[in-house]
């Protein structure tokens, strides 16, 4: 999926991201008529409910086929030569449906619209290093209230975790923030 051609909308924070997630994609696909694509966590029954084509799950059969096409390609990639030694095969859980969300995003017949395709990416842990921080560009980040949260991978402060998170901001991007602390508020805008 080319980010020239779609607009990405990246959210992070530590409370309220899945919530500002839908409200994001609702206003995107009612009141502007948008093709929408979301990717966000975790699920309650299916796996399917993480991956959202304009409001509603991935089908089964769109699923279940985008799984094989990235799997394949995956295990092609990882027989040749030039593969690092040492790397598995596949990625682990959370990145494997991240890549399969973007994977289903790039190869969805949307409906035609003159508006470009948005996405809106829910970020799983922190952001600077999460699986979903894969685009160069963003059209626009958020940062939801902050709070300590998996401490013992982004940071024993809330200074420490405001720096991974504000990693989803991009040069040049939107960026709204909820209110915070002064000195998160800081560390957002090094």
């Amino acid at each position: 999926m080319s980010y020239d051609n779609n607009k990405i909308i990246h959210i992070t924070g530590t409370k309220g991201k899945g919530s500002t997630a839908a409200f994001t994609e609702s206003l995107l696909r009612v009141a502007h008529s948008c093709n929408t694509g979301m990717f966000t966590s975790p699920h309650l029954c299916t796996p399917r409910e993480r991956i959202r084509l304009n409001g509603l799950p991935v089908s089964e059969s769109e699923f279940a086929s985008s799984y094989w096409s990235v799997y394949n390609a995956l295990s092609s990639a990882s027989s040749r030569p030039s593969r690092l030694p040492g790397l598995p095969p596949h990625p682990t859980y959370f990145r494997y449906l991240t890549l399969l969300s973007l994977y289903i995003f790039h190869h969805h017949p949307f409906p035609p619209s003159p508006l470009p395709l948005h996405v809106i990416l829910e970020v799983g842990m922190g952001g600077l290093h999460d699986a979903t921080n894969v685009y160069p560009l963003s059209h626009a980040s958020c940062i939801t209230q902050l709070d300590l949260d998996h401490t013992r991978v982004l940071g024993d402060t809330i200074e420490e975790i405001a720096r991974e998170k504000g990693g989803i901001i991009k040069r040049g991007c939107k960026t709204w923030a909820a209110d915070a602390e002064e000195g998160t508020k800081e560390v957002l805008r090094e």
